[in-house]
């Protein structure tokens, strides 16, 4: 009895291991930045991955990601906010 006890918590404690590792949520984090600082930022990438701002704009993630990634940010999956986290315009995440 005492054997399946053990097991049950092993199995429960590794589901719930599993369940939390697929939550949370990516935030562009760079020490010091402010929301208006990542703002601006995140606006100026937008524009320099746009393919094609008068035919039909889309942002190309991949670039987008790169820009943001060049002025100093790491792009983090967590659960809670970071501090000096922010939420960028990536679909998907």
């Amino acid at each position: 009895m005492q054997r399946a006890r053990m097991v049950a918590l092993v199995v429960l404690v590794a589901m719930t291991g599993l369940m939390l590792g697929g939550c949370g949520k990516y935030y562009w984090v760079k020490a010091g930045s402010t929301r208006d600082q990542f703002d601006a930022d995140s606006t100026a990438c937008a524009k320099e991955a746009t393919a094609s701002p008068a035919a039909a704009p889309s942002i190309e993630q991949e670039y987008y990601r790169n820009c943001l990634t060049k002025r100093g940010y790491a792009r983090e999956k967590a659960v809670t906010k970071p501090e000096s986290g922010h939420r960028g315009i990536e679909q998907y995440d």
